[in-house]
């Protein structure tokens, strides 16, 4: 379901069944708050928070995942494109792929939005900190683009 935002928080449906992953000695559940669950702690979130977030994350989940399987479908039908040396389309298939992918950010951005809404105010300055840091790695990043 998370717009890094700067690292974009990424837009998942949530797996009910967890499973380990090999070498890791992580546990993914599937969905962002797993893979931000370092995030979490660093929010220092309540119960309540998670059981918000999760209640968030339930009642967008449809949203999120046809958004998401839009964004990946026509990720392949430009890639089918490109194999297939189809570049008659390929103006009107990247068109489509921007358009999916436009409307999964904007899903990502109000998710985040609203996690930042129910954060308390020493947790939003903890957020803001984190969010500095991630704008601080992305202009670096502007930078040294531009100096190529």
């Amino acid at each position: 379901m998370a717009v890094c935002l700067g690292s974009t928080l990424q837009a998942q449906t949530p797996d009910v069944s967890p499973s380990a992953s090999p070498g890791t000695g992580v546990e993914e559940h599937g969905g962002w708050h797993h893979r931000r669950g370092g995030l979490y702690k660093q929010l220092n979130l309540t119960a309540s928070q998670r059981q918000q977030l999760k209640s968030y994350r339930a009642n967008n989940q449809a949203e999120f995942r046809s958004a998401e399987l839009a964004s990946r479908q026509a990720k392949q039908a430009l890639q089918n494109a490109i194999s297939q040396n189809n570049t008659a389309n390929l103006a009107g298939l990247a068109s489509n792929l921007a358009t999916a992918q436009t409307q999964l950010i904007q899903l990502r951005a109000q998710r985040e939005a609203y996690l930042v809404s129910i954060l308390t105010p020493e947790q939003k300055s903890i957020w803001n900190e984190i969010q500095s840091k991630r704008q601080s790695r992305v202009q670096d990043r502007i930078d040294e683009l531009q100096e190529q």
